[in-house]
């Protein structure tokens, strides 16, 4: 017999109080799929889409997207988004140059994995660039590449 669970005031609320859910499905998922074939696309490293899949399911709520400049420059000055959420580490989505000059503010951007799979469809809103050193101090105290943070920024595009 299975044991049902009756939760309470008392249980623990998603950060941010909501939990978001990307996850399109049924006719919606399915019209997305098919106007992929036509967007311009982004190949996703393995960490891009670990974080595609954690906003996705709500891992990372609140966020709803990749972080806008604001969140981004709020996190790491005083790690909090914008709306004063605490938050410590940014959550982007790094291109390279070329990519991003191929793309437009406002389209939509396919986002595909290494594997060749669709994982997502991206309304972009904003492009901007950001200092490497200055988010690897601020966020993870340190510049050293031995820092897998670290690491992990200077490696972006």
């Amino acid at each position: 017999m299975s044991e049902h669970k009756t939760y309470t005031n008392d249980t623990i609320r998603p950060h941010g109080g909501t939990l978001v859910n990307r996850i399109v499905e049924g006719t919606e998922r399915e019209q997305l799929i098919e106007n992929a074939k036509s967007l311009h696309s982004i190949i996703l490293n393995q960490w891009s889409l670990s974080d595609l899949e954690l906003i996705g399911i709500g891992g990372f709520s609140p966020l709803t997207g990749f972080m806008n400049r604001a969140d981004y420059e709020s996190v790491v000055e005083h790690v909090h988004l914008k709306n004063g959420h605490v938050w410590s580490v940014p959550i982007t989505l790094p291109v390279s140059q070329t990519e991003a000059n191929n793309l437009e503010i406002g389209e939509q951007v396919a986002l595909y994995g290494e594997d060749g799979t669709l994982y997502g469809v991206l309304d972009l809103e904003e492009k901007y660039t950001y200092d490497k050193e200055k988010e690897a101090q601020h966020v993870y105290g340190t510049t050293d590449n031995a820092h897998p943070g670290v690491k992990k920024v200077c490696e972006k595009w």
